[in-house]
């Protein structure tokens, strides 16, 4: 980090609970634990802001609304130059657009992290400028997977030598099986869960399909999903549960405090997502070793087949529905993953391995 003590400025979008969201809160805490100067900017309150109060974080909150908020870039550049900020790590499009250009105007280093595909999207409005103020203003630009990293790289503007994957780790500590020589034994009812925000990716909807399947098959099954379920979206579940006749045996839980308690309470761990960089909660699934079934949505890169989770067509109800039920019937593909997942994430995954990569690039 060097000889004398530098002053990190974190900045993200969001300001509710998530993957990147855990991974800016425990890198901010990670500067300020290696005694450097640490402030987060963020745009309002929420999840986030409890989270940094919580880990004693210096917390500005400035609102941003808007494509282009030029107010905000000038507070941006205000508190910059009034705190002596010596690097900025910025997560998210939007951040990383703003960071880069008061990193730029400053003469700060700025540090980019992209944790998925949305936000290198074709459909983004004034993408040619926006990627071109994070070329010219971030020193380095993070992908959290080698697919996010790929489609960076083929966008002609960007510097592909700038770019470089540190994938989200996960707390071992924290998130490992409650009993590390045991795998659980199947109750029922059989608890199959979801963790991850109601959104459109997440395609909650096709894992209530699945569970009406299961169901129909006379199983006794229960689906729960952890996450922010205060949207449109989570009402249309709702209502799609009970079309399908399994209104009762569908679990809204909400936000959670205790993601590790909350997994190793699951028979089964299921991600439904359409789309997906390096979803946190599939390796926190992993380290507890609880059984995952995952569709082909972008994370086959963290599982392997067979081995640490199953994978299912994308999209594709039955599919996952087969691959559930291949996990209920064998007592040994079970037992395989409590062994192999949790080592799995040990060795390639793990938060410690990530804050290191971080500090070592900020010292280049």
């Amino acid at each position: 980090m060097g000889k004398s003590p530098q002053v990190f400025l974190h900045v993200i979008d969001t300001t509710g609970p998530g993957g990147a969201e855990t991974i800016f809160t425990q890198l901010a805490f990670e500067t300020k634990r290696t005694e450097n100067k640490t402030i987060a900017l963020i745009r309002g309150e929420g999840w986030v802001k409890s989270e940094l109060e919580r880990l004693g974080i210096d917390v500005r909150v400035v609102d941003c609304k808007g494509s282009f908020n030029v107010k905000f870039l000038m507070q941006f550049i205000k508190l910059i130059r009034d705190e002596k900020v010596t690097r900025i790590q910025a997560h998210l499009l939007g951040s990383n657009v703003y960071a880069s250009i008061a990193g730029l105007i400053c003469g700060v280093p700025v540090f980019s992290t992209f944790h998925g595909f949305v936000d290198v999207s074709k459909n983004e409005r004034f993408s040619f400028f926006k990627f071109l103020a994070i070329r010219f203003g971030s020193k380095n630009v993070v992908a959290v997977t080698d697919q996010i990293r790929d489609m960076l790289i083929h966008i002609p503007v960007l510097d592909p030598k700038k770019i470089f994957v540190i994938a989200n780790g996960v707390d071992t500590n924290i998130f490992k099986p409650l009993n590390p020589f045991e795998v659980a034994p199947l109750n029922l009812p059989i608890k199959i869960g979801c963790l991850g925000n109601v959104r459109k990716a997440k395609n909650y909807p096709l894992a209530i399909r699945v569970l009406e399947s299961l169901v129909a098959k006379g199983m006794d099954i229960e689906l729960y999903i952890a996450g922010d379920d205060k949207n449109k979206l989570a009402d249309e579940c709702r209502v799609l549960a009970k079309e399908y006749g399994v209104g009762n045996r569908l679990r809204f839980v909400g936000f959670i405090n205790n993601a590790a308690e909350y997994l190793n309470s699951l028979d089964i761990y299921l991600l439904s997502s359409s789309s997906e960089g390096h979803p946190l909660a599939l390796t926190q699934a992993m380290a507890c070793g609880i059984p995952v079934v995952a569709t082909r949505c972008g994370i086959e890169h963290v599982v392997v087949d067979g081995d640490t989770a199953l994978l299912a067509e994308n999209g594709n109800p039955e599919s996952v529905v087969e691959k559930i039920i291949n996990l209920i019937d064998s007592d040994e593909l079970r037992k395989k993953m409590f062994e192999l997942a949790p080592a799995s994430v040990k060795e390639s995954w793990s938060l410690s391995s990530t804050l290191a990569n971080y500090l070592k690039m900020y010292s280049i």
